[in-house]
């Protein structure tokens, strides 16, 4: 049987190796089960990857505790419910003290999907979107810093595109009708829905909007829903779920409604943050994957 003092600890031991202070040590990718607290008062259950990390201010220290930075996850973190930026500095703080005079900083990464049960357009179908979610903390000497980031797919829609198919629709009745004095409606309509008709179509591709703000620290929840809704409803076009051919036909028209650049897709989030939002900070960056081209369309702004 083994005994425990006997075993080797290499980390205490005083041979002269090359040291000195250290910016972070630690580790990625621990698993973590979590729960996040919603708008609807209900905890959805995630699996987090958190990465964790001190500084070493010590210089003649070999290394850090590693282990009680993992037994500090599996005990303050794991089942915990993410509620505030408050009750994770708590625990950060409580971490912090396993590494009293070897560290005065810690740093904790959590990334985690999040999955949201989202409503059809028209019928009463729903079904669930994943929400890519990363939460970042840092603090040292009374110093607490929060961000979130959340990535929200949408559709973009070309306005250029638009433009270019509605002339190619406007030459194509020209041809079909010309000579004609009188067009009635039936004819139109009839030739609105005949399939060889169709002219042209504008190009639409998926889209991402990252959005990254800076949490309250004294704020009593975590506003990932409030981040959520709130860049979806600005943009018009979120990806959906369940769909039947009335969801398929309002997301249509709203695609036309909601034509975009991505330009203009950052300058209407940043102006709902502005409005709804006016006390955080933000970094909004949208990309757009674009179908006509190779290569991506992007455009950040700030506050």
């Amino acid at each position: 049987m083994l005994i425990k003092n006997s075993l080797p600890d290499v980390q205490s031991e005083t041979r002269k190796v090359n040291r000195s202070a250290l910016d972070w040590v630690g580790m990625e990718g621990v698993a973590l089960p979590l729960k996040v607290k919603l708008a609807s008062g209900e905890e959805q259950e995630v699996l987090a990857r958190a990465d964790i990390f001190v500084d070493l201010t010590d210089p003649e220290a070999r290394g850090i505790h590693m282990s009680r930075l993992f037994k500090g996850l599996e005990r303050d973190f794991s089942k915990q419910t993410l509620k505030s930026a408050r009750n994770l500095k708590t625990s950060l703080v409580e971490l912090l003290k396993t590494h009293v005079g070897l560290s005065e900083g810690i740093r904790l990464a959590l990334a985690f999907d999040l999955p949201l049960r989202r409503k059809a357009l028209i019928t009463e179908n729903s079904g669930w979107r994943s929400y890519p979610i990363e939460l970042e903390f840092e603090y040292r000497e009374d110093m607490f810093v929060g961000e979130m980031r959340v990535t929200i797919v949408y559709s973009s829609t070309c306005p250029q595109s638009a433009s270019l198919a509605r002339v190619a629709w406007r030459d194509q009745f020209s041809a079909d009708f010309a000579g004609k004095e009188m067009v009635s409606a039936e004819d139109v309509e009839e030739w609105l829905l005949a399939e060889e008709k169709t002219a042209a179509t504008a190009h639409a591709q998926r889209s991402e909007a990252d959005v990254r703000v800076l949490l309250n620290e004294d704020s009593e929840f975590l506003p990932i829903e409030t981040i959520i809704d709130l860049t979806e409803s600005t943009l018009g076009t979120p990806v959906q779920t369940a769909v039947k051919r009335e969801d398929e036909q309002e997301f249509a028209r709203l695609s036309a409604k909601n034509l975009m650049f991505a330009e203009d897709a950052a300058r209407k989030v940043a102006s709902s943050f502005n409005d709804k939002l006016a006390d955080t900070k933000y970094r909004i960056e949208v990309r757009h994957l674009e179908s006509l081209h190779a290569h991506d369309a992007v455009a950040v702004v700030s506050n």
